[in-house]
């Protein structure tokens, strides 16, 4: 939390040029939720994109219906 504290506030005063290193912490934490995902989420051989995109909408307006910012 510390790291992306850091980096909000470092973000809030600069200009952002999409170049330099990312602090551990956060790069810690986007491969550990890329690794849920995968363990989550195994690849089949049979594929159905249709119904990927539909559990992927429905995640999604669920997210935001519950942030309260609404569709």
């Amino acid at each position: 939390m510390t790291a992306i504290t850091e980096l909000t506030e470092l973000e809030s005063h600069t200009r952002e040029m999409g170049s330099g290193t990312v602090a551990v912490p956060i790069a810690k934490f986007i491969a550990d939720e890329f690794d849920r995902a995968t363990a989550a989420f195994p690849k089949t051989a049979d594929r159905d994109l249709e119904r990927a995109h539909e559990i992927t909408a429905d995640f999604f307006r669920k997210e935001v219906l519950a942030t309260g910012d609404g569709l």
